[in-house]
């Protein structure tokens, strides 16, 4: 990740990482019908000069968000947090190598966190 002469790099992790999010919902709708994660990617801060991007999958039978953030500063690790829709219900981010977030762990934690109801 990061800038290389001019370059935003960091785009083929956020890129690659959404890539493994999309195997996993293949999976949560063959299985799990009743799930439906929407994946999202948020550029936005780094638009506005922040060496950040961040990935969304939500839960709107569930009202359940997942959050996963790329910094350049740690290109090596995947900031993780989970909560509610609710902004106002959001943690600390936990953090995991980069190389660990598989589509199937993906799919192990949709299945965890989305199959608590929160209203």
């Amino acid at each position: 990740m990061g800038t290389k002469k001019g370059v935003d790099v960091s785009a083929s992790d956020i890129f690659a990482l959404s890539a493994r999010a999309e195997q996993a919902q293949l999976v949560i709708q063959k299985n799990h019908q009743d799930l439906d994660p929407i994946i999202s990617i948020n550029r936005s801060l780094r638009a506005r000069g922040y060496p950040i991007d961040l990935m969304t999958i939500d839960c709107l039978v569930t009202h359940r968000r997942l959050t996963f953030m790329l910094n350049d500063a740690t290109p090596e690790l995947v900031g993780y947090r989970f909560g509610a829709l609710d902004p106002d219900d959001q943690g600390d981010f936990s953090h995991t190598a980069y190389s660990e977030v598989t589509s199937d762990q993906l799919v192990t934690w949709i299945v965890q966190v989305f199959s608590k109801r929160h209203d």
